[in-house]
């Protein structure tokens, strides 16, 4: 029992399960400063309540003269906040900790601002725009930041960005003895900042606070067990809501539907055969990408780990920063190149006729760029056939175990955009972060196996007089246990 003895509370805490309440107890060391905390759960765990349960904790730790704790609760969209953060206040679940605070709060302007007297008072808005995050400009004691990685691609808005947390916690500077920076979320996608922050990170004043089912009595077996029906054919959502575990989850339809993780995903990171010609698939634009490759002489299309996809760069700050570097240390035994992209990547510049970005590959690389299909069904059939082709019952193509880029796009990652009637339109996929792997590599593989079709084999260049470095495809298919 917690009582302050200017408003007379009592609260009980002991509804809380046992992570919930460290979640609640969590601190700066010295009681000083800030503290980081998240606390990350399957649906149903009551995550929102330990939300509610920590402000409320926080404010009956602080000296009296600090109180009430100025706090501000976000989403990526106002709605959302409506129907998760706010239905908790207003509409609790009996007997729970905000069942408990509900007859004394002060609700206004349609629950943007919420108090409970004498302890805290916040302001709750989204931030769907630059605009919004003005708001955040404010002397607070405490920033809650609600689900920044929304589980399921029917929610509205796409999630918060990190630099939220970052702006938000430069406004943590009213004067109580330390003040908070909560997350409570579902599980992430696996390459969701939050992720990288929380489940992978150990710095110091960042804790992650696990909520596992059973841990909510309100919520039983039967509930996750129905869950793990709903989601039984999308392995992405089972993991991120039934499971507690980060999980990939297609943002739509996806381009390709044959990539199977299992088959063209190594155990292993490859290694390029010396003397075989190398390849490298580019994209232009502003998020310029190149993928390295390599048809071994069993006639398989490997790609190695390291993709590169730019953000805000030009093609010849991507080959002298990065590409060139890992030429220098992963390919010093490959000679021979094949450059094959963008069509697009052919037209000269506006400002300098005789420059263009593949002319730039040209001239740094000491190479010739080859211009992929231009036309979208051309390459979408060319992938389908790619993925689907075998060569004595494995896959033709194989990616390295840590490649991480084109395997997101080509997870779903790379997906179809719907118009206002929900019709998926597959005239072109949507142009994002993803989009730029997949095409790199729909103009390079649909090229390559074009030429294999025809049986022109120079494309393996194999070497007369040296061994290469692997014998048997088996040595590294992912079913080899390797």
């Amino acid at each position: 029992m917690a009582k302050n003895p200017k408003t007379d509370y009592v609260f009980d805490f002991t509804v809380f399960g046992p992570t919930a309440n460290r979640f609640n107890w969590c601190a700066p060391p010295g009681l000083t400063g800030i503290v980081e905390k998240c606390a990350m759960g399957e649906r149903g765990t009551g995550k929102t309540d330990a939300g509610i349960g920590s402000m409320t904790h926080h404010a009956l730790r602080q000296p009296e003269e600090s109180r009430p704790i100025p706090w501000v609760i976000v989403r990526d969209t106002w709605a959302n906040l409506e129907r998760t953060v706010l239905e908790s206040f207003l509409n609790p679940r009996p007997h729970s900790f905000p069942a408990q605070i509900r007859p004394f709060l002060k609700v206004k302007d349609g629950g943007r601002y919420i108090e409970l007297p004498g302890l805290w008072y916040a302001y709750l808005f989204g931030v769907d725009s630059l605009r919004d995050l003005e708001k955040l400009r404010m002397q607070i004691g405490g920033l809650w930041v609600e689900e920044p990685a929304p589980a399921a691609i029917s929610e509205i808005g796409g999630g918060i960005d990190e630099y939220v947390v970052t702006l938000g916690k430069s406004s943590l500077r009213y004067p109580c003895q330390w003040q908070v920076c909560q997350i409570t979320m579902n599980y992430p996608d696996e390459e969701h900042w939050t992720w990288k922050r929380y489940g992978q990170s150990r710095r110091e004043g960042v804790h992650l606070f696990q909520i596992r089912k059973g841990e909510n009595p309100a919520i039983g077996d039967d509930y996750y067990q129905q869950m793990a029906e709903d989601f039984k054919d999308n392995p992405g959502l089972l993991q991120r809501l039934v499971l507690g575990q980060p999980g990939f989850v297609p943002q739509g339809e996806v381009v390709t539907p044959e990539f199977d993780l299992d088959k063209h995903k190594a155990k292993v990171d490859f290694e390029p055969y010396p003397g075989v010609t190398g390849l490298r698939f580019w994209d232009g634009g502003l998020n310029p990408t190149c993928i390295f490759g390599q048809v071994t002489p069993r006639g398989y299309l490997r790609i190695f780990p390291y993709t590169l996809v730019g953000q805000g760069i030009g093609v010849k700050q991507l080959i002298v920063d990065y590409v060139k570097p890992i030429l220098r240390e992963h390919f010093r035994e490959v000679n021979q190149w094949r450059d094959i992209g963008d069509p697009s990547m052919a037209a000269r510049d506006s400002s300098d006729s005789e420059q263009s970005p593949a002319k730039v590959i040209e001239t740094e690389l000491k190479t010739t760029f080859e211009a992929g299909s231009v036309e979208w069904t051309v390459r979408r059939e060319g992938l389908k056939s790619a993925l689907n082709r075998q060569i004595d019952g494995l896959p033709w193509i194989q990616i390295s175990a840590s490649e991480r880029q084109l395997t997101r796009a080509l997870r779903g990652g790379w997906h179809y955009r719907k118009d206002a009637s929900g019709r998926v339109l597959r005239d072109k996929p949507v142009k994002d972060i993803h989009s730029h792997p997949g095409d790199a590599f729909s103009y390079g593989a649909t090229r390559i196996l074009n030429y294999m079709d025809k049986g022109i084999t120079h494309v393996l260049d194999m070497p007369r007089t040296r061994t290469p470095r692997v014998i048997s495809a088996h040595d590294w298919h992912p079913l080899a246990g390797r």
